[in-house]
């Protein structure tokens, strides 16, 4: 399958010779949303801290229950020893008290790291890609993507990794017409309440993706677009191409991103090369 090289209108001095790219085998895998999500929900975990609570919390006090514990028309729950008032005779020190211990804290030794296999994340990761291409995946995540009109996936040349401003990069997504997309984020409101005292009071959503074959000017040019981002083949994850386990992300590929994406190697595309080129050579048999 080839897809045409998208030059932005408002830079057509990066044309090149080379108008078409072929997709490589990697765009042929099936879209599994169940191994995807089940990557995400992996991959998420290994961002995870452990916690635990001290060894004593909530015991650090003298507290004692009655001797005998029966005959007093009172629970037989541990309480405050001690004089002059205060918190004298008040529950405390065990589980269901007030400043007392919990009944099961989390400890720090807890597995947390979910492990994945292989061939099963290098089979999500590859769907994920994959399913760049469709231009109906994109759009059901909630992309604006309805005045553009050119082919998925989308490819440009290598040139615009040297976009060093903010301003060049707005031109060149209001150019392909993808700007709205970007400016859909911008009216997010900040949220007030619990979420702004624990310092989640802005949630800013995912735009654009550029996914690009070296590090260049435009990873610092897009820093205060909202929700656009940009990531390098090797650095490429389920995490950026389907954020929140949602697929799919609007991607845009810099034609040698496309090609370092075919030297991917996976069992599931060894077999899809071996099926693809037997039926074209039964093809070529009859004719």
């Amino acid at each position: 399958m080839r897809v045409p090289i998208v030059i932005p209108p408002d830079n057509i001095e990066m044309a090149t010779e080379k108008t078409e790219i072929t997709l490589p085998p990697i765009f042929l895998t099936p879209f599994r949303p169940d191994l995807i999500h089940k990557a995400f929900v992996h991959l998420m975990s290994h961002s995870y801290h452990p916690q635990g609570r001290h060894p004593t919390a909530g015991q650090d006090v003298v507290a004692d229950t009655f001797d005998p514990p029966t005959g007093r028309g009172q629970s037989r729950v541990a309480r405050m020893t001690g004089g002059g008032g205060g918190r004298r005779g008040q529950g405390g020190e065990v589980a269901s008290t007030r400043g007392g211990r919990q009944a099961h804290p989390p400890v720090a030794e807890k597995k947390i790291h979910k492990r994945l296999n292989k061939k099963e994340g290098k089979l999500a990761f590859c769907s994920a890609v994959a399913a760049t291409a469709s231009a109906d995946l994109v759009r059901a995540r909630g992309h604006k993507i309805d005045g553009y009109t050119g082919e998925f996936p989308i490819v440009m040349p290598d040139g615009i990794t040297a976009y060093e401003t903010t301003h060049a990069v707005a031109l060149m997504l209001g150019s392909l017409n993808l700007a709205a997309d970007v400016d859909r984020l911008r009216s997010r409101r900040a949220r007030s309440g619990k979420p702004s005292l624990r310092g989640r009071s802005k949630k800013v959503g995912k735009s654009v993706l550029f996914v690009t074959h070296e590090r260049g000017p435009l990873h610092d040019a897009v820093g205060s677009l909202p929700g656009v981002d940009t990531r390098q083949v090797s650095e490429l994850s389920v995490l950026d191409l389907a954020p929140g386990s949602d697929p799919i992300r609007l991607v845009i590929f810099t034609a040698s991103a496309i090609e370092q994406l075919g030297q991917i190697r996976s069992v599931h595309l060894d077999v899809m090369g071996a099926i693809v080129n037997d039926h074209t050579g039964g093809e070529r048999e009859q004719q």
